[in-house]
């Protein structure tokens, strides 16, 4: 079932209110109810951002990110970055880990112990999976969106918000780690109305390795 996006002219149970600011920026809020078939997924996962290819806001620099492979983890678990950011994944573990993106292209990083493999640019936009070839328990969502500072994590009570957002016509996304997502259309500084999104999240994949066997073939 894809998700449903609701706008709401009166929401009380939302705390933040979009503003309407000096100029031709404006903040944009609201809540997310979220359910998932996926019990391991929270709401405090998911991302909303500005996905309007239409900006009139500066890009950043490209930067460079980190997740570390620590004490069998990645920390952290999620990061948000930009179109062309960069990540590094230094491995900081005394034990091999081998790194790859869930579209098995975008990263590729052999068995390695204690090193400091090259970064990896995120090119395309969308969320991306995490995983060590040889620990099934390591998993990481690196969610690469247009503009950095037009995104923003959703807090553990479902509420958002987004400032300096351009005047006018704008499109809103929300994703979750298990790849479900949608587009609500707005109009920044048209109004004081919150935006309400319900997202239903889709099931846990069956986690495999690079080359598609079980992780019970080759856990540690």
């Amino acid at each position: 079932m894809r998700a449903l996006f609701l706008l709401i002219a009166a929401a009380p149970q939302v705390v933040s209110q979009p503003s309407r600011a000096q100029g031709s920026t404006c903040s944009l809020s609201g809540k997310v109810t979220f359910s998932s078939k996926d019990p391991k997924v929270k709401v405090a996962e998911l991302v909303v951002y500005v996905a309007s290819k239409k900006r009139s806001v500066k890009l950043s620099e490209a930067r460079r990110h980190e997740i570390a492979q620590k004490d069998k983890q990645f920390v952290p678990r999620m990061v948000i970055v930009q179109k062309n950011d960069s990540v590094s994944f230094p491995n900081r573990d005394n034990t091999e880990h081998s790194v790859f993106t869930s579209d098995r292209t975008t990263v590729r990083i052999n068995p390695t112990r204690k090193a400091e493999p090259e970064p990896v640019a995120f090119l395309k936009e969308g969320g991306f999976r995490i995983q060590c070839d040889i620990h099934s328990n390591m998993r990481a969502w690196v969610v690469v969106v247009p503009v950095i500072e037009l995104a923003t994590k959703v807090g553990a009570d479902g509420t958002w918000r987004i400032d300096n957002v351009p005047a006018g016509d704008q499109v809103l996304k929300v994703l979750e780690p298990n790849g479900n997502s949608n587009e609500v259309r707005v109009t920044a500084c048209a109004n004081d109305t919150p935006i309400d999104v319900s997202l239903e999240g889709f099931e846990g994949p069956q986690l495999k390795r690079f080359n598609g066997s079980p992780y019970s073939e080759y856990q540690q």
